[in-house]
Protein backbone atom coordinates (compact mmCIF):
# COMPACT_ATOMS: atom_id res chain seq x y z
CA UNK A 1 0.00 0.00 0.00
CA UNK A 2 1.62 3.18 -0.83
CA UNK A 3 2.39 5.92 1.65
CA UNK A 4 -0.21 8.47 0.20
CA UNK A 5 -3.23 6.12 0.11
CA UNK A 6 -2.11 5.01 3.87
CA UNK A 7 -2.30 8.69 4.71
CA UNK A 8 -5.87 9.05 2.92
CA UNK A 9 -7.05 6.16 5.17
CA UNK A 10 -5.73 6.89 8.22
CA UNK A 11 -7.18 10.82 7.80
CA UNK A 12 -10.75 9.21 6.71
CA UNK A 13 -11.03 7.43 10.51
CA UNK A 14 -9.36 10.87 12.30
CA UNK A 15 -12.34 12.67 10.83
CA UNK A 16 -14.90 9.80 11.85
CA UNK A 17 -13.66 9.96 15.20
CA UNK A 18 -13.67 13.30 15.52
CA UNK A 19 -17.49 13.89 14.26
CA UNK A 20 -17.99 11.09 17.46
CA UNK A 21 -17.58 13.95 19.31
CA UNK A 22 -20.88 16.42 19.04
CA UNK A 23 -20.48 16.35 15.26
CA UNK A 24 -18.39 19.29 14.97
CA UNK A 25 -16.07 18.81 12.41
CA UNK A 26 -14.42 21.50 10.32
CA UNK A 27 -15.08 19.10 6.68
CA UNK A 28 -18.31 17.75 7.65
CA UNK A 29 -21.56 18.87 9.71
CA UNK A 30 -24.10 16.13 10.95
CA UNK A 31 -27.19 17.17 11.46
CA UNK A 32 -28.13 14.51 13.72
CA UNK A 33 -25.58 15.23 16.28
CA UNK A 34 -26.64 18.62 17.62
CA UNK A 35 -29.53 19.85 19.85
CA UNK A 36 -32.72 20.77 18.72
CA UNK A 37 -35.36 22.72 20.40
CA UNK A 38 -38.52 21.35 19.36
CA UNK A 39 -41.15 22.70 22.02
CA UNK A 40 -42.03 24.91 24.45
CA UNK A 41 -42.08 23.11 27.96
CA UNK A 42 -45.10 25.43 29.19
CA UNK A 43 -47.04 24.06 25.98
CA UNK A 44 -46.39 20.52 26.13
CA UNK A 45 -49.29 18.34 28.32
CA UNK A 46 -48.05 16.00 31.01
CA UNK A 47 -50.67 13.93 30.40
CA UNK A 48 -50.38 12.23 26.54
CA UNK A 49 -48.01 11.92 24.23
CA UNK A 50 -47.23 14.61 21.54
CA UNK A 51 -46.13 14.15 18.49
CA UNK A 52 -43.10 16.16 16.89
CA UNK A 53 -41.73 15.72 13.02
CA UNK A 54 -37.58 16.24 13.72
CA UNK A 55 -35.38 16.27 10.34
CA UNK A 56 -38.13 13.47 8.53
CA UNK A 57 -38.17 11.15 11.57
CA UNK A 58 -41.54 11.50 13.01
CA UNK A 59 -40.63 11.50 17.48
CA UNK A 60 -43.09 11.25 20.54
CA UNK A 61 -42.63 13.55 23.64
CA UNK A 62 -43.99 12.41 26.78
CA UNK A 63 -43.80 13.39 30.78
CA UNK A 64 -42.11 10.38 32.48
CA UNK A 65 -43.25 10.56 35.86
CA UNK A 66 -40.99 7.78 37.57
CA UNK A 67 -37.84 10.51 36.64
CA UNK A 68 -39.94 13.78 36.05
CA UNK A 69 -38.56 14.22 33.10
CA UNK A 70 -39.37 14.43 29.44
CA UNK A 71 -38.79 11.89 27.22
CA UNK A 72 -37.96 11.08 23.42
CA UNK A 73 -38.97 8.23 21.45
CA UNK A 74 -39.17 7.30 17.84
CA UNK A 75 -42.72 7.37 17.25
CA UNK A 76 -42.36 3.68 16.29
CA UNK A 77 -43.40 0.32 18.42
CA UNK A 78 -40.95 -1.93 17.59
CA UNK A 79 -44.03 -4.51 17.56
CA UNK A 80 -45.98 -2.99 14.33
CA UNK A 81 -44.56 -0.15 14.01
CA UNK A 82 -47.87 1.97 15.44
CA UNK A 83 -47.15 5.37 16.25
CA UNK A 84 -46.97 5.75 19.90
CA UNK A 85 -48.19 9.19 19.93
CA UNK A 86 -51.63 7.63 19.23
CA UNK A 87 -51.16 6.13 22.47
CA UNK A 88 -51.42 7.43 25.82
CA UNK A 89 -49.60 7.53 29.34
CA UNK A 90 -50.90 4.87 31.26
CA UNK A 91 -51.93 4.90 34.96
CA UNK A 92 -48.22 3.17 35.54
CA UNK A 93 -46.95 6.41 34.12
CA UNK A 94 -45.89 4.12 30.74
CA UNK A 95 -46.10 5.05 27.55
CA UNK A 96 -48.37 2.63 26.08
CA UNK A 97 -48.86 1.25 22.41
CA UNK A 98 -52.50 1.68 20.97
CA UNK A 99 -52.40 -0.99 18.94
CA UNK A 100 -51.92 -4.03 21.42
CA UNK A 101 -50.62 -2.18 24.49
CA UNK A 102 -47.26 -2.47 24.88
CA UNK A 103 -45.96 -0.33 27.32
CA UNK A 104 -42.36 1.08 27.63
CA UNK A 105 -40.65 2.77 30.33
CA UNK A 106 -38.30 6.03 29.96
CA UNK A 107 -35.67 4.12 28.34
CA UNK A 108 -37.22 3.12 25.87
CA UNK A 109 -37.42 -0.44 27.60
CA UNK A 110 -40.58 -2.52 27.11
CA UNK A 111 -41.81 -3.26 30.41
CA UNK A 112 -45.81 -4.88 29.69
CA UNK A 113 -46.88 -6.96 26.52
CA UNK A 114 -50.59 -8.12 27.43
CA UNK A 115 -50.76 -10.52 25.04
CA UNK A 116 -47.87 -12.86 26.36
CA UNK A 117 -48.48 -15.97 28.56
CA UNK A 118 -47.47 -16.13 32.13
CA UNK A 119 -44.65 -16.04 32.88
CA UNK A 120 -43.19 -15.08 29.17
CA UNK A 121 -39.97 -13.00 28.64
CA UNK A 122 -40.73 -11.73 25.28
CA UNK A 123 -39.80 -7.87 27.05
CA UNK A 124 -36.67 -8.41 27.90
CA UNK A 125 -35.64 -8.69 24.36
CA UNK A 126 -33.76 -5.63 22.37
CA UNK A 127 -36.35 -6.19 19.95
CA UNK A 128 -38.92 -4.87 22.04
CA UNK A 129 -37.36 -1.78 23.04
CA UNK A 130 -37.68 1.94 21.39
CA UNK A 131 -35.55 4.09 20.67
CA UNK A 132 -34.80 6.99 23.14
CA UNK A 133 -33.48 9.90 22.26
CA UNK A 134 -31.89 11.93 24.67
CA UNK A 135 -33.73 15.20 26.15
CA UNK A 136 -32.86 18.46 27.87
CA UNK A 137 -34.57 21.13 29.27
CA UNK A 138 -33.01 24.81 28.45
CA UNK A 139 -34.34 28.48 28.72
CA UNK A 140 -37.87 27.35 28.59
CA UNK A 141 -37.27 25.16 25.63
CA UNK A 142 -37.38 21.42 25.49
CA UNK A 143 -34.42 20.04 23.18
CA UNK A 144 -34.08 17.05 21.95
CA UNK A 145 -30.71 15.16 20.07
CA UNK A 146 -30.99 12.67 17.39
CA UNK A 147 -27.51 11.55 17.06
CA UNK A 148 -25.71 9.03 19.01
CA UNK A 149 -27.22 9.17 22.68
CA UNK A 150 -23.26 8.83 23.87
CA UNK A 151 -22.25 11.93 21.99
CA UNK A 152 -25.25 14.60 23.35
CA UNK A 153 -23.30 14.61 27.05
CA UNK A 154 -20.41 15.94 25.00
CA UNK A 155 -22.19 18.63 22.46
CA UNK A 156 -23.22 21.88 23.93
CA UNK A 157 -26.82 23.23 23.67
CA UNK A 158 -27.75 26.23 21.83
CA UNK A 159 -29.25 28.94 24.20
CA UNK A 160 -28.80 32.33 24.18
CA UNK A 161 -26.07 33.28 26.77
CA UNK A 162 -27.54 36.81 27.00
CA UNK A 163 -30.46 35.22 28.89
CA UNK A 164 -28.42 32.82 31.38
CA UNK A 165 -26.18 36.23 32.20
CA UNK A 166 -28.56 38.62 33.17
CA UNK A 167 -32.22 36.77 32.79
CA UNK A 168 -33.76 39.83 34.63
CA UNK A 169 -32.37 42.09 31.36
CA UNK A 170 -34.70 40.58 29.31
CA UNK A 171 -38.21 39.98 28.63
CA UNK A 172 -38.87 37.09 26.37
CA UNK A 173 -41.98 35.98 24.13
CA UNK A 174 -42.78 32.51 23.69
CA UNK A 175 -44.12 32.35 20.30
CA UNK A 176 -44.37 29.23 17.85
CA UNK A 177 -45.09 28.74 13.81
CA UNK A 178 -44.66 25.39 11.99
CA UNK A 179 -44.02 26.66 8.45
CA UNK A 180 -43.66 23.05 6.48
CA UNK A 181 -41.26 23.52 4.13
CA UNK A 182 -38.62 21.69 2.56
CA UNK A 183 -35.29 22.63 -0.07
CA UNK A 184 -37.93 22.99 -3.15
CA UNK A 185 -39.72 26.28 -1.37
CA UNK A 186 -36.39 27.95 -0.63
Amino acid sequence: MSSSVLQSVTSQNKAVKKLGLGGYNSDFFDWEEVWYPVFYVEDLDKSQPTRFTLLEQDIVLWWDKHEQMWRAFVDQCPHRLAPLSEGRINQDGRLECPYHGWAFSGTGQCEVIPQQKERGKAEISQRACVNSLPTKIAQGLLFVYPGQAENAAQTKVPIVDALEEDPDGWICLNTFRDLPYDALTL
